[in-house]
């Protein structure tokens, strides 16, 4: 399961590397539809769908598959357990929902960038927040939190006697 945290922190955060670029190409070039680094050879909704399933899938892997409902955990580093929490209830219960929209937005109109619930783009949406810095937020937030749930988790060296 270790390898699995692991895995998991490397891929969020060549993520993020992703929605940064974006931003920058968004904010700086202003660019309407920024691509990113893999906007060019991908469809960015069909990715970013499916990236964003499977860290929620492996966030809930992990999560059953360490038994982390049980209060040993909670009792060997609240920090750690309330880390992990938070970035699984902000991974599946935000922002795979978010790309759910997004993706279903994407199939019926034809909307890429589709702005999702609480986004908008140049052209669509209605939401609160612009939609490359909305999902930036998401990602840095969810891998800021695994890191210190993971960080949090390390098994503790025996005390000096």
């Amino acid at each position: 399961m270790r390898r699995l945290f692991e895995v998991a922190i490397v891929a969020q955060g060549l993520h993020c590397l992703e929605h940064v670029a974006q931003v920058y190409q968004h904010l700086v070039f202003h660019q309407s539809d920024p691509q990113g680094f893999l906007g060019r050879w991908f469809n960015r909704e069909w990715i970013h769908f499916g990236f964003n399933v499977l860290l929620g899938v492996a966030l809930l892997v992990l999560f059953v598959g360490c038994r982390m409902d049980e209060p040993a955990w909670r009792r060997y580093s609240p920090l750690g357990w309330g880390a992990f929490v938070g970035a699984l209830l902000i991974e599946d219960g935000l922002h795979v929902p978010e790309h759910v929209v997004r993706l279903s937005q994407y199939l019926r109109y034809g909307w890429n960038p589709a702005p999702g619930i609480l986004g908008h783009t140049a052209f669509h949406g209605t939401g609160p927040f612009n939609l490359f810095v909305l999902h930036t937020v998401y990602n840095f937030v969810v891998t800021g939190l695994i890191v210190a749930a993971y960080l949090a988790f390390r098994p503790r060296a025996a005390a000096a006697s």
